[in-house]
């Protein structure tokens, strides 16, 4: 359903300048910032006393505080800034973090009520004049489409929302396998250096991704902690493979070289790895 709700995202300027909290309400429900059945869920009570408030301002508050929005919500509608919002079926809660290629964000699936992780990129005319990010960053998605492993962060779905506005920037999207936990890199920061087995148990689930990425003929090329996710119950998923391609014999018997794509860094043992040991 991606792209069904372009429509949705023309609201680029703020849509409570000068308008009654009621309108800002309707402009919630209406957009998905407010779920329906969040708001359906709330005593009729409560749901009066928000449709009476004068306070554009306060009303934000009381609905952040009453959980009926995030505080990533109230923020973009308070600065007028909901363009990206709404993508598809998905409405976005919050922001995760930012990669090589662009911004993540959490969001929520409509109607399975399912949580999902978005990486946006925002492209503006010109800004990709050879079109390699792009191909890059669509390249990620349809390698790990291909790819069904427990440790391996799944592929949702992907779109893209045109801008409406003139000189508006095209929004291209991800969804992801929404993975609750930290990144390996922020893991041992946090929490300091990991038991022999436990790193040796992550080791091991993050080479049997690799293996499974191998039988699809991909080589990953950008194995690093930031790119390993590990949830509270200590299950290892690897991630962003923008910079995966063919393996050698892959290509050899595809019979193309094909275009090398180079990671942000390589990693081995924490120092940088050099071509000529063939980790290239």
């Amino acid at each position: 359903m991606a792209g069904n709700f372009t429509y949705n995202l023309a609201f680029s300027t703020a849509p409570h300048t000068g308008a009654t909290a009621r309108s800002l309400l309707d402009f919630c429900l209406q957009y998905w910032f407010i779920h329906r059945e969040d708001w359906q869920r709330i005593p009729e009570t409560l749901r009066n006393e928000f449709g009476e408030e004068t306070d554009v301002t306060h009303l934000l508050e009381r609905l952040v505080e009453a959980k009926l929005l995030t505080r990533h919500q109230a923020d973009r509608i308070a600065a007028g800034t909901t363009y990206g919002m709404l993508l598809g079926s998905y409405r976005v809660l919050d922001r995760l973090g930012a990669g090589g290629m662009g911004v993540i964000f959490l969001a929520e699936h409509i109607h399975l009520r399912r949580l999902a992780a978005i990486k946006i990129l925002v492209l503006h005319d010109g800004s990709d004049s050879d079109g390699s990010l792009l191909k890059r960053f669509f390249n990620e998605i349809r390698v790990i489409a291909q790819l069904k492993h427990p440790n391996i962060v799944w592929a949702l779905d992907t779109g893209e929302i045109a801008g409406e506005a003139p000189g508006a920037p095209m929004l291209y999207y991800h969804v992801m396998e929404y993975v609750p936990g930290k990144d390996l890199q922020l893991l041992v920061q946090t929490g300091g250096p990991l038991s022999l087995n436990y790193a040796c148990d992550l080791i091991y689930q993050v080479a049997s991704a690799l293996v499974e990425a191998n039988k699809h003929g991909l080589v990953h090329r950008d194995i690093k902690p930031p790119n390993i996710l590990v949830t509270p119950e200590g299950q290892a998923k690897l991630l962003d493979f923008g910079s995966s391609r063919a393996s050698v014999a892959q290509r050899r018997r595809k019979g193309r070289q094909g275009r090398i794509l180079l990671p942000s860094v390589y990693f081995l043992g924490g120092l940088p790895a050099r071509g000529r040991f063939g980790l290239v």
